[in-house]
Formats: C-alpha cells, sequence, structure tokens
C-alpha cells in the first residue's frame, strides 16, 4: 500500500466526518481551512475534505435568524478525499500538527498520516499576503447560488457589517448608535450621495434607528457564505469588532475599513488586513476625527461605483 500525507482542516466541536456537534461560526472555520488549503499547495499535499456542516442546539433555541449549520454551502473539489475513503482515514490514520509540518516539512512515515490544522492562532498572519489565492480557492467550493450577491447595486458602496445574535448575549456587541454616527461621520467626508449597504445576523426592529436613515439598506443573499462574499465586494468596509466575519469581508475585499475601538482590541486584536494599504485601516470613535489618509483611500475606492457618484 502506497503511503500518503493528506491534510486536513479540523473546524471545531466533535467532528464526526459528515457532521460536527457544535462548533463556531464561519468566519473562524476558514481560518485553518485557509492554513490547510496553502499547506496542501506548498507541500503537495492530499486535502480531506472538511466537514462543514455542524449542528449547534444554542442557535436553534434562541430563534436565530441564522442557525449557523453551514449544509449546503460548499462543494467538493475533485482532488479532494470524501465519503467513505474519509471516514477510514479519520478513523485509522497517524494524525500530526501542522507545526510538525513546519519542522519537518519533508517527514515521511511507514505509513499515511493526515496532518491536521485546528483554531485560528495567528488570525490571518501566517497567510495575509494569500487573500488572491484564497479568494480563488473559496470560490472553487461555494455553490454558484451563493456567489450571485458578488453582482449588484450594492457593489462598491459602503458595506456597514452589524453583528449581533451571540455577541449580544455574551456582551460583546458595539452599540447600534455607533453605527449611526459613522455613517453621519462618512456623509460628512465623503458627500451625501453615499449609499450604505448593512449586513446582519440581527433583526430589522435591533437595527431599527441604523435603518431609519437616508440611503441606508439592510441586504441578506440567504447564507452565510452568501452575506460574506457579497459584503466583500464594498468599496468600503464599516466592520463589527471582534467579528471575524467582518474581518474575513474585509481581508478577501481588500477595501478601506473602519472598526470602532472596543474593549477586546485592548488584547491586541485589531484587525490589520490591508498589508500593502496600512493606511486605509482605522478605528474610530464619535470623539475622534477620521484621518485624512484614511478619507484618501477611501474615496478612491468607491468613487468607481456609478452608485455613489
Amino acid at each position: 500500500m502506497k503511503v500518503r500525507r493528506y491534510v486536513y482542516p479540523h473546524l471545531g466541536g466533535l467532528d464526526l466526518g459528515v457532521l460536527r456537534i457544535r462548533g463556531h461560526g464561519l468566519g473562524n472555520l476558514l481560518f485553518p481551512w485557509a492554513r490547510a488549503t496553502i499547506a496542501a499547495r506548498d507541500h503537495n499535499l492530499i486535502p480531506i475534505n472538511p466537514t462543514w456542516p455542524q449542528l449547534k442546539p444554542g442557535h436553534f433555541m434562541r430563534g436565530e435568524s441564522d442557525y449557523r449549520t453551514y449544509r449546503n454551502l460548499f462543494r467538493t473539489t475533485p482532488d479532494s478525499v470524501t465519503g467513505l475513503h474519509k471516514l477510514w482515514l479519520l478513523c485509522t490514520a497517524v494524525r500530526e500538527s501542522e507545526f510538525a509540518l513546519q519542522k519537518f516539512p519533508q517527514e515521511r512515515r511507514n505509513r499515511s498520516s493526515i496532518v491536521q490544522f485546528a483554531g485560528m492562532d495567528q488570525m490571518f498572519e501566517p497567510f495575509l499576503e494569500e487573500h488572491a489565492f484564497l479568494k480563488k480557492k473559496l470560490l472553487e467550493i461555494v455553490l454558484p447560488e451563493h456567489t450571485k450577491g458578488m453582482e449588484g447595486d450594492h457593489v462598491g458602496g459602503i458595506g456597514i457589517h452589524v453583528r449581533r445574535g451571540d455577541f449580544c448575549i455574551a456582551n460583546r456587541s458595539v452599540d447600534i448608535t455607533w453605527y449611526c454616527e459613522v455613517v453621519e461621520e462618512l456623509k460628512r467626508k465623503l458627500g451625501k450621495n453615499v449609499r450604505f449597504n448593512v449586513f446582519t445576523d440581527g433583526t430589522s426592529e435591533e437595527l431599527a434607528p441604523l435603518l431609519k436613515k437616508p440611503d441606508v439598506q439592510m441586504y441578506s443573499f440567504g447564507s452565510s457564505i452568501a452575506d460574506l462574499l457579497a459584503l466583500s465586494c464594498s468599496g468600503l468596509l464599516v466592520g463589527s469588532a471582534g467579528s471575524t466575519f467582518s474581518m474575513w469581508a474585509g481581508y478577501l475585499g481588500q477595501m478601506p475599513a473602519v472598526w470602532p475601538r472596543h474593549k477586546i482590541h485592548e488584547k491586541g486584536n485589531v484587525p490589520k488586513l490591508l498589508y500593502n494599504q496600512p493606511l486605509a485601516e482605522c478605528e474610530w470613535m464619535p470623539e475622534m476625527e477620521m484621518k485624512s489618509d484614511f478619507i484618501v483611500q477611501a474615496r478612491k475606492h468607491i468613487r468607481s461605483n456609478p452608485v455613489n457618484t
């Protein structure tokens, strides 16, 4: 039997091979997927298809708008291991950590092994400059019906991500008044004709003060990955503090971004996603002046959209 080396992104929770019990939100899941995808390319490893579907009872009990089961979002690629072969390997093959791969990239075993990637340590740092490659690979596995949000009158506008759901329970959500204030500030700096496109897991009632403002509209394309891809097509991003969903939209889209100054950022968690345009990201609070360098970058990105001219 030929000895092979595989790569597998373990997405968290109790992984049964066809379903995971409990787990994280989509943004968190994309970190091990990204590192595993790059390792497969760089080390010629055979990818094992991730276990995307998950069951989180809490989302059902709270009646949230998105149960985050992540079913029917992704397809398998011809080069990935699936089905019974996947289950057999997960049960029998030797597991290695991704850190062992870094230390011993050419290690050979007398039996097949799986290099396993898990968690979101260092977040975007290991693949900060790989956004074009990872966006291409992500679009290869997303089912076509979830990419329709990458076209439309919202593209190139100002995308706002308002994170609610379990963030409210954990007291991590940003007050809706901050989003109202940043809309007014951006109108003052960029002109009154700009449009704001809101993506959220909250309800219209929760977002009422924001949605009542002129030129603010709520969008949804039916799934978490569809909304993330649509948000990534914004000309400017208003992100939600601590949300990896916001961060992935910014990373894939490489657009200027405004982030709220938040207590979680005290741990060094401020997103730095534009490796070649650091001046295009800023933290902002109402008492602060929005930096002129940031406004220059913002104008460059949103002026190309006919809706905003």
